[in-house]
């Protein structure tokens, strides 16, 4: 294959910590501090640089107890379906994307009657209420409820940039992609992660690869914020990162809360170095929950940017890799599916120890397409892998 040939997409998932060590965080609340403006957080132990995020405003709890009272009655509701048809436990993700939709119900953002109902449900068995309906109507309740409801919402969010905000204890099963780089034949190489966390841009910065995440650059930044400008993407080298549900280092800076238009999404490079006063600190940077991305993707000003481009990504490629990715965000797995139809000679690598278990997602057309030569799988995981390997499957 001649140099500058080869447009490679890798498609990341599987972050750190796990997704069990995360769930369990938010069931139970061990470590989980709050700061006096109502912000949850959990202190890294490692020295992690970290962003406590900024807690609800209009509803302060005196505790967490009820949150975590409402987050397991949650996780019983999706367990009861996950367990019967999915076969898996319920994990946080579940979790949160039911209590978007409740939240949105009792918030107004769109209407559901099974949801609403069930929400009244949830409420009725809430022993922080138990006192409250001898003395008053369970509408009288709801109030209270609304606020355990959006602290509930928040206190995932913060559990989960609390605990990907920490530094990683290896970025070097990635080296795959150092490899990918080093090959002359590549012409371009596009990371897509679905992942919060920072490895990758740990591991490309420790590997002395350049690229570019759609972020202005630190020099460019001379207030400590690199603000998001995906025209960053247009002018880069061979290297881009996108992180499709967004980064556990972004937020919104609000330099005036009342005015929306002044909303800046950006990474903060030196977090203790502005005022909080400055920064309106929101967990909306990122993207948690199952079927609720898919219509995120189109709401969210910034994911709907890193899905445009992402698509243009594919087009520019004519090799997928990837690895630690379950298959199941709906929105991605269209992104695949037209990625592979578009062009006949595109070539998909599935690197998991567990591919077959995986590609059950796409059932009949992971047969289609390994009949066609269109996909492949290599059995084991991805610190396991070389370059040469998954050359050697699509080349054979």
């Amino acid at each position: 294959m001649p140099a500058g040939e080869l447009g490679v997409v890798f498609l990341l998932g599987a972050g750190m910590p796990g997704t069990q060590k995360i769930t369990e965080a938010v069931l139970c609340g061990q470590g989980v501090q709050r700061a006096e403006n109502g912000t949850y957080y959990i202190p890294p132990n490692d020295g992690s640089p970290w962003i406590v995020l900024d807690g609800p405003e209009l509803h302060r709890l005196d505790d967490i107890a009820p949150v975590i009272e409402y987050l397991n009655r949650l996780r019983e509701l999706a367990r009861e379906h996950y367990d019967k048809r999915s076969h898996r436990a319920a994990n946080y993700e579940d979790i949160y994307y039911v209590a978007d939709q409740i939240r949105e119900v009792l918030f107004g953002e769109y209407g559901n009657p099974l949801v609403h109902a069930e929400a009244q449900a949830i409420l009725a068995r809430m022993s922080r209420f138990e006192s409250q309906r001898r003395k008053c109507s369970l509408q009288e309740a709801a109030g209270s409820f609304q606020g355990i409801v959006e602290c509930a919402w928040e206190f995932i969010q913060a559990v989960v940039v609390s605990l990907l905000s920490r530094n990683p204890r290896k970025t070097d099963h990635l080296r795959l992609i150092s490899e990918a780089w080093r090959d002359e034949r590549v012409a371009e190489l596009h990371v897509a992660t679905l992942n919060h966390d920072r490895v990758i841009d740990i591991f490309l910065r420790e590997g002395g690869i350049p690229y570019a995440d759609g972020f202005e650059e630190t020099s460019e930044s001379a207030d400590g914020f690199r603000r998001f400008r995906p025209e960053v993407y247009e002018r880069a080298g061979r290297v881009r990162v996108l992180k499709l549900h967004g980064g556990v280092d972004w937020c919104v800076r609000s330099p005036d809360i009342d005015d929306p238009w002044a909303n800046e999404i950006g990474i903060l490079t030196e977090p203790h170095g502005l005022g909080i006063e400055a920064l309106l600190l929101k967990s909306m940077a990122i993207q948690i929950g199952t079927l609720n991305k898919v219509t995120n993707y189109t709401v969210s000003r910034h994911l709907s940017e890193l899905q445009h481009r992402f698509l243009h990504s594919l087009d520019k490629s004519n090799l997928m890799v990837v690895s630690g990715y379950g298959f199941g965000d709906m929105g991605i797995n269209a992104r695949i599916m037209n990625w592979i139809y578009g062009r006949r000679g595109r070539r998909l690598v599935v690197v998991d120890p567990h591919a077959g278990n995986v590609m059950n997602r796409f059932q009949s057309r992971w047969f289609e397409w390994k009949s066609a030569k269109a996909a492949f799988s290599v059995p084991q995981g991805i610190e396991d892998t070389t370059w040469d390997d998954v050359l050697r499957v699509v080349e054979a």
